[in-house]
C-alpha cells in the first residue's frame, strides 16, 4: 500500500469504510474521535477513562470495531479510546482522518517495511531472527531503534508522532 507524500498518514477500512488515519509507534492506545466513531459505525461501550500530561488530560469514552484493515491483516474486535470533537488534533482534521493507530494494532502486522518512494509494506513474513542483527526492540514501553552514528552505537526512541 503507499503513505502519503510526507506523511505518516495510512489507509485503513473499519467496519468496511474507508478513512486514512496516522501512524503513532508511540501511541499506546489507539483513538479517534467521537464523530469519526459515529461514522464508523463503531460499538460504543460502558468503559470511559483519563489520559493526561503534567499540564492537560481528556476524558475519553471507548469503542469497538467490529473490522479493522490495515492492507492484508485483518483485525477484529479493536478497541479505539474515543474523544471529543473538539478537541486538538481532531478539530484540526477533516473527517475520514481524525484517528490514530497505536501499538496494539501495529504490532499484529508483525513486519513492517517504510520507504522514502511512499511504499508502506505490513504482515510480510519476517526475516529469519537474528538477535544480535536485529535493530529494533521495545525498551521500558517504547519501541527504540539501534543504530550506528560516526561510528558509535546508539539507541534513539522511534515515535513517529513526536
Amino acid at each position: 500500500m503507499r503513505h502519503e507524500e510526507k506523511s505518516i498518514f495510512i489507509p485503513v477500512t473499519i467496519n468496511g469504510r474507508a478513512a486514512s488515519y496516522f501512524f503513532d509507534t508511540g501511541g499506546w492506545v489507539s483513538s479517534l474521535s467521537e464523530s469519526e466513531a459515529e461514522r464508523l459505525g463503531l460499538r460504543f461501550t460502558e468503559g470511559t477513562g483519563k489520559i493526561g500530561s503534567l499540564t492537560d488530560s481528556a476524558a475519553f469514552r471507548t469503542a469497538v470495531a467490529d473490522e479493522l484493515a490495515v492492507g492484508s491483516v485483518r483485525l477484529r474486535n479493536v478497541s479505539f479510546a474515543v474523544f471529543p470533537d473538539s478537541r486538538e488534533p481532531w478539530s484540526l482534521l477533516p473527517p475520514g482522518r481524525r484517528g490514530l493507530l497505536g501499538i496494539p494494532i501495529i504490532v499484529p502486522f508483525r513486519t513492517l517495511r517504510w520507504a522514502s518512494d511512499g511504499s508502506v509494506q505490513i504482515g510480510r513474513p519476517p526475516a529469519a531472527f537474528e538477535v544480535r542483527k536485529s535493530n529494533l526492540m521495545f525498551d521500558d514501553g517504547h519501541l527504540v531503534v539501534r543504530a550506528a552514528i560516526e561510528g558509535h552505537t546508539v539507541s534513539a526512541i522511534v515515535d513517529t508522532g513526536a
